[in-house]
Parts: C-alpha cells; structure tokens; sequence
C-alpha cells in the first residue's frame, strides 16, 4: 500500500475533512487524494526553492525541479480550487496561516533533517484537532526517526515508510 492510499483509507474511515500536506514535491499524494476523496480540503505546503544551507541529494537531483514541481501542484490548486490550497514557503514559517486545531490531518515529509522535522512536529501538531493524525513519511531515514525517538517515541508504524499519532 502506497502511502497516498493510507492516506486516502484513513481520511475515508475517520471522515477527515481537512488535512495539510507539508513537504509536497511534485504533488503526487496531493493529486491523488483530491481526485478519490471528494469532501477532502488539502493545504498543500512547499518552499520549491533551493537550501543552501541543506544540499540536495544528487542521487535524488530528478525528484528537485522546483519549478517545475511547483507548476504540476499549482494546477492542481485551479483543477481544485474549491478544495486545494498551496502555500508557498518554509514550512515552520506556513504554520502560521493555519488556525491550531482546524484540520484532522497533518503529513509532514519535507526537510528529513532532525532538526527540521522536530521542527515541523512543533509547529503543525497544535494545527490537527484532538482525535486527529499527526504523520509522515520515512521513518526510516535517520533524521526523522531521531526525531520521532526524540518527540514522539510512542508513534504507530504504517506502510510505505510512514509513520502516525493521534492527537
């Protein structure tokens, strides 16, 4: 099971209304739950944008064509613009423009550094409801999984890498 379809069973099995992608690339996840869960809102956050302070892994160099990326997700934003949303910009500092507790779902997968994923846990978990998920991708990969030993050391495994709590 991809984790698009995790997603997409959960927001179907717990009736999630709105959710926030933070670290959307391409906007694949994003494309997919618009398109099988009708009622879904999706905030879709990504800088799309270079960090030279964190070089991008030449092994990956295909998955960071920022601007072509940010065009595939910012179609998706006018196919669903009754639904979709995009927020350009870091991820900590997009937080903002979500008011705390209104959406039943946040999936982080943007920077996997530490650092920046306990970052990200800090400022998106007060934005999902109580009963809500707070969750993410490769839990495997050492920055996240240092940061989900370090923050929340009590997460529930999913497929595809994935990681989840309950709020």
């Amino acid at each position: 099971m991809t984790r698009a379809e995790w997603i997409e069973m959960a927001v179907q099995r717990h009736d999630f209304e709105r959710m926030a992608e933070v670290g959307v690339q391409a906007g694949r996840m994003v494309g997919h739950l618009l398109e099988h869960c009708p009622r879904l809102h999706v905030t879709a956050v990504d800088l799309w944008a270079p960090q030279p302070e964190r070089p991008e892994p030449a092994s990956r160099h295909d998955d960071y064509r920022h601007e072509h990326n940010e065009r595939i997700v910012r179609a998706l934003e006018r196919k669903y613009a009754d639904r979709c949303r995009v927020l350009k910009g870091r991820s900590m500092e997009m937080a903002r423009h979500v008011p705390d507790g209104g959406l039943d779902l946040v999936f982080i997968d943007a920077d996997h550094a530490q650092d920046a994923v306990e970052a990200d846990m800090a400022a998106w978990g007060p934005k999902v409801r109580p009963g809500g998920w707070l969750a993410g991708h490769d839990r495997s990969l050492p920055g996240v999984a240092a940061a989900l030993r370090r923050v929340l050391p009590h997460y529930m495994p999913g497929p595809d890498d994935c990681w989840r709590v309950t709020v």
